[in-house]
């Protein structure tokens, strides 16, 4: 019975020996375990910084192309733009005005060069191709939509040379109107919108206007009695242009453009049935209201939205 005991108890040293055994070995299986995953995790972050690394490189070379891109498109608009331009001159060289270059096949309203003539002066246009059959050279535009509004608080030489956006708000220039319409004989039209959206025209079949040695007197005949709007123009034929530095209207006090016209320049005489180039305004009263304003039937000032005055050589 004793030799009995003490195998058995040989044999639980010995199994308790054996699972000591094992049990090593399984934590140095798992210890190894732990330092290959963590070897692995260590060449997977060294790869995920390449792998940034290699992004954050391609993005900014991605921002660097696409800039290079959009400064490359933007040549091409210039160049095209002064390709257009240039064959616009040199296809309209022959061209005196706006019917002229319709003459030509540019059925398109827009900017153009036309040759006054005589030879030599040379005026960058805005052609009307659409308005009654078109050929019309637009001399004066103002648009109450537009904003910021266009000042026309302008001086004389200003108002001489023209200012503006040809495709907007504009006056061409007084010069430029001399040229144009010293040799020949124009019809002048004008189109207004008032305030309601009611639209109407007027047309004369003679202006002209002179030189600056004669203060670009204005020349203005032949009330086309078939128009929608008055006569606005009867009052202020054979005027002196004026300007708020220069005043040449025949008003015996004070300067129609200072006083009345908000600054802009016209041929005011005291003052006139027509203020296109008075600052637009949001006040209501006749002389405080927008500044294109006309003198109707019924003798009261109508505030207009939208006005544009425009030349077109008898045909």
């Amino acid at each position: 019975m004793m030799v009995n005991q003490t195998r058995l108890i040989e044999n639980l040293v010995d199994a308790s020996a054996d699972r000591d055994s094992r049990d090593k070995q399984t934590i140095g299986q798992c210890l190894g375990d732990v330092k290959t995953l963590y070897t692995q995790l260590q060449e997977g972050e060294t790869l995920l910084r390449v792998l940034q690394e290699e992004y954050n490189t391609t993005s900014e070379e991605r921002e660097r192309l696409a800039e290079h891109n959009s400064r490359l498109k933007e040549k091409n608009r210039q160049i095209e733009a002064a390709l257009n331009d240039t064959i616009k001159r040199t296809r309209t060289s022959g061209a005196a005005d706006c019917q002229d270059v319709l003459t030509m096949g540019f059925t398109k309203s827009d900017v153009y060069t036309i040759y006054p003539r005589p030879p030599g002066t040379n005026v960058t246009v805005y052609c009307d191709q659409e308005t009654d059959r078109g050929g019309w050279t637009v001399f004066l535009t103002r648009d109450s939509s537009l904003t910021p509004h266009l000042a026309f608080n302008r001086s004389w030489q200003e108002y001489a040379q023209g200012f503006g956006d040809l495709t907007g708000d504009h006056w061409l220039g007084n010069k430029a109107l001399h040229f144009i319409t010293g040799g020949s004989d124009y019809i002048m039209r004008i189109d207004v919108k008032n305030t309601d959206g009611e639209e109407a025209f007027a047309e004369w079949g003679s202006f002209s206007v002179s030189s600056e040695e004669e203060k670009y007197r204005l020349n203005v005949r032949m009330y086309n009695p078939n128009s929608t709007l008055d006569d606005v123009f009867a009052y202020s034929n054979f005027m002196f242009f004026s300007t708020h530095d220069q005043d040449n209207d025949p008003k015996p006090q004070g300067s129609c453009s200072n006083e009345i016209g908000g600054g802009g320049g016209w041929w005011w005489k005291s003052c006139s049935y027509i203020y296109p180039t008075r600052p637009f305004s949001e006040l209501g009263d006749s002389f405080d209201g927008p500044s294109t304003c006309c003198w109707l039937e019924d003798h009261e000032y109508t505030p207009l939205a939208y006005i544009q005055l425009k030349i077109r050589p008898w045909m």
